[in-house]
């Protein structure tokens, strides 16, 4: 998707790796779309509605590969932000 800065310490499934990121703020990460945006996201540009998601949180929670995007189901809430509980972040 972009240059990568850092590669993650695992082997990532194909279809992650293509959208894998490492970001100074975000960490390891998978540019995803929520599943509550993809409709929407689907009417106009997807990368519009793509947003760095945890790594871990995506194996572990799962994932629904699309031709044009990785979905996931992740709490976004205006003004923070996704809101995932728990320890998933890693730099």
């Amino acid at each position: 998707m972009i240059g990568k800065l850092r590669y993650y310490h695992s082997k990532l499934p194909k279809e992650l790796d293509y959208y894998y990121v490492w970001l100074p703020d975000c960490g390891h990460s998978i540019m995803c779309v929520l599943s509550q945006h993809i409709d929407d996201a689907r009417k106009g540009d997807i990368s519009d509605y793509m947003l760095p998601v945890p790594v871990k949180y995506v194996l572990e929670k799962g994932y629904i590969a699309h031709p044009e995007c990785i979905e996931v189901k992740a709490r976004y809430i205006l003004p923070f932000g996704l809101l995932i509980e728990g320890n998933y972040e890693e730099w």
